[in-house]
């Protein structure tokens, strides 16, 4: 957050070209963060006006349910 908003925010889309780093995806709660990665990644592009990278569109970054960090 600190390299978006203020030490970089003037290299933004490197800082999401990149795709998350291989992850065991049987692990929920792995997966989970990483799908909330993927989105922040879609989110921030959007609100900023930057072009969202291809890799935060794979399907492997869903979930079957909803899920949210506190009840």
């Amino acid at each position: 957050m600190n390299n978006w908003y203020a030490y970089h925010a003037d290299q933004r889309p490197a800082l999401i070209a990149d795709p998350l780093p291989d992850y065991d995806m049987t692990n929920l709660y792995a997966h989970r963060w990483a799908v909330f990665c993927a989105t922040s990644v879609e989110w921030f592009a959007h609100k900023y006006g930057e072009a969202c990278p291809f890799w935060a569109f794979d399907e492997k970054y869903t979930l079957a349910e909803p899920w949210f960090f506190h009840p």
